[in-house]
């Protein structure tokens, strides 16, 4: 995929802060590299990621992927907790807005530092609340990320059918503006054909 200045990759769902009410059950945090990675890179994926997200990686060739369990409680701990502060003090719903911009943050800083060391094609986050100018750019590329998905899915193994497989339902039922309805058919056919 092209790359252009502004943005060093395609970083679905960018924004701050994220929406940690959707966070039940498990999150995936997705990488497609420029090349194939090795053992190595994904360790070094692995301990570079924000603790609160640390959990099962899954990689094969240039594919990555995080997934965790963690929920709204849990979350919302670790933020106060790393700005020394506890429940029992005067918290608002713009106090907690400013944790899961912090936790966006991590994120992003996250994926700038893998990019250093395994350059990155594409990676899907998580929903936002607010996206960005990235994010804006990111969905225009939403095509190449399809017509990639579709490349990778022709010669795949079961690992990377599994991430194909999340990629394309993490795309489908997330919060993308730019999704049509020829791009919901290509994701719900690497869906079915990868699942």
């Amino acid at each position: 995929m092209s790359k252009i200045e502004k943005y060093p990759f395609i970083y679905i769902y960018h924004g701050k802060p994220i929406d940690v009410y959707s966070f039940q059950g498990e999150k995936y945090f997705i990488f497609c590299f420029s090349d194939n990675i090795s053992q190595q890179t994904a360790e070094r994926i692995e301990e570079s990621a924000p603790k609160i997200i640390s959990g099962s990686t899954l990689w094969t060739g240039n594919l990555y992927m995080n997934y965790s369990i963690s929920d709204e409680d849990e979350i919302t701990g670790y933020y106060l907790k790393k700005r020394k502060c506890g429940y029992d003090d005067e918290l608002n719903d713009k106090f907690f807005m400013r944790l899961y911009t912090d936790f966006a943050e991590d994120i992003e800083s996250w994926t700038q530092g893998v990019n250093q060391f395994a350059p990155i094609d594409f990676f899907i986050g998580h929903n936002r609340i607010g996206g960005s100018k990235w994010d804006k750019y990111s969905e225009t590329k939403l095509p190449e990320v399809i017509r990639k998905l579709d490349l990778l899915a022709d010669d795949a193994d079961d690992r990377a059918k599994r991430i194909i497989n999340e990629t394309a339902i993490q795309i489908l039922h997330g919060k993308n503006r730019k999704l049509t309805t020829e791009m919901k058919a290509r994701l719900t056919k690497l869906e079915k054909s990868t699942g």
